[in-house]
């Protein structure tokens, strides 16, 4: 019983201390994760060591949950229409940012690191994925989540959820000593089907009337238990078909978010949603260890400013190259520049698999949080360059488009 309290007691003090750095960082204007990634790196072994073994297995327990339920409420948060407004330019720079950081990376990684291919490419996956809660956080800051820029943004996130998916298929069948590429090739043509078909049915906002809506709209009880009991057994359902618990969990969210109880689900699901997410970061901040951050802080910064401004670079590119316009190509580029959440993810799935070792694994979740700090400071002095260049060219060259 000792020892049962004794846990329970670090649970705590870990959780109200994570609440406390993600309070402040929310006010410094920073994404909440860094703080709850922080308190498990000051409390776990590398640190004040408040946190054992046993109880480090509980978060990570628990984080697996706050997995599928990330997914699952990213998908009901997808809005169709606004979606395909934005279709094209959001698709070519997912697309690109994820064919270009694979390219690099197996390129690079196997002479530098001495890592395989398949190594090298799960990097390049982590790489791609950008932070939708840090974009926001930067595109408020800019004054910009309701303009163009922002509605292009959010377009990019869209995509990469829906890339995610296939990803952490292909991730999950590295653990297999040679690939089938057929098989691999038919799962991931049958979950990309299923989201174009999903797209496509209802592309103009058609939304399916839920049988006594009225009526569990009002119980938000009943209508975060349902949507607990869809997300989970889909999640099941998905995985024991071979297509990744996270898939089934992702297309459940999008199917709750094209009924009309799209509102009240969300309103009832995502406090438990962010108590999982704070769990989630918090056993990724426990896996961090300082030590390796001290003895590699070198290859850490470098990796993580070069991430930074290759992704910025390369997404405005892409931006420019579907159509975009420059001021809004650049601000969509720098929200975008960060690695995600969902990087964590892959890089867990990752070294389930075999395709990550533990020191491969440890590089990328403190690039990951590294990134996600210095982000928001790249694009305020990105952004505030340009703009005085932007007003120095147009005080010098008139009528210049800018």
């Amino acid at each position: 019983m000792q020892s049962h309290a004794l846990d329970l007691t670090n649970l705590a003090i870990i959780m109200a201390v994570a609440a406390a750095l993600g309070l402040a960082l929310s006010r410094m204007r920073l994404p909440a994760m860094v703080g709850y990634i922080a308190a498990g790196m000051m409390l776990g072994a590398s640190g004040l060591g408040l946190v054992g073994r046993e109880a480090s297995d509980n978060f990570n327990a628990l984080a697996e949950l706050g997995v599928l339920m990330l997914l699952f409420i990213a998908g009901v948060e997808i809005s169709i229409p606004s979606f395909r407004r934005v279709l094209r330019p959001a698709v070519i720079t997912a697309l690109g940012l994820v064919a270009a950081a694979c390219a690099v990376a197996v390129a690079l990684a196997p002479a530098l690191l001495g890592w395989s291919a398949r190594t090298a490419m799960l990097f390049g996956f982590i790489i791609a994925i950008s932070s939708t809660a840090a974009a926001l956080t930067i595109l408020e800051d800019a004054d910009e989540l309701k303009t163009r820029a922002g509605e292009v943004t959010i377009g990019i996130m869209v995509a990469q959820d829906i890339i995610v998916v296939p990803m952490l298929i292909v991730v999950e069948s590295f653990d297999a000593p040679q690939l089938d590429v057929v098989q691999l090739g038919l799962r991931i043509a049958l979950a990309l089907g299923i989201f174009a078909a999903i797209l496509y049915i209802f592309r103009d906002g058609h939304q399916i009337s839920f049988p006594g809506s009225r009526r569990l709209a009002s119980r938000l009880d009943i209508v975060a238990l349902a949507g607990l009991a869809m997300c989970f057994s889909a999640a099941a359902i998905s995985g024991v078909a071979g297509l990744s618990p996270a898939y089934g969990a992702f297309v459940a969210g999008m199917l709750v978010g094209v009924t009309n109880l799209r509102g009240p689900a969300v309103r009832a699901i995502q406090p438990l949603q962010t108590l999982l997410l704070v769990i989630f970061f918090v056993s990724v901040g426990l896996l961090i260890d300082r030590t390796y951050i001290v003895e590699n802080w070198v290859l850490v910064v470098s990796a993580s400013l070069g991430v930074i401004a290759f992704k910025t670079v390369l997404a405005i590119t892409l931006l420019r190259f579907s159509g975009v316009a420059w001021s809004d190509a650049v601000t969509a580029g720098l929200a975008s520049s960060q690695i995600g959440e969902f990087s964590f993810i892959l890089a867990g799935a990752g070294l389930a698999a075999g395709a990550l070792n533990v020191p491969g694994y440890r590089l990328a979740i403190t690039i990951i949080a590294a990134t996600l700090l210095i982000s928001p400071l790249w694009a305020f002095v990105v952004r505030t360059l340009h703009d005085r260049a932007r007003n120095v060219l147009a005080s010098r060259i008139p009528g210049l488009e800018t």
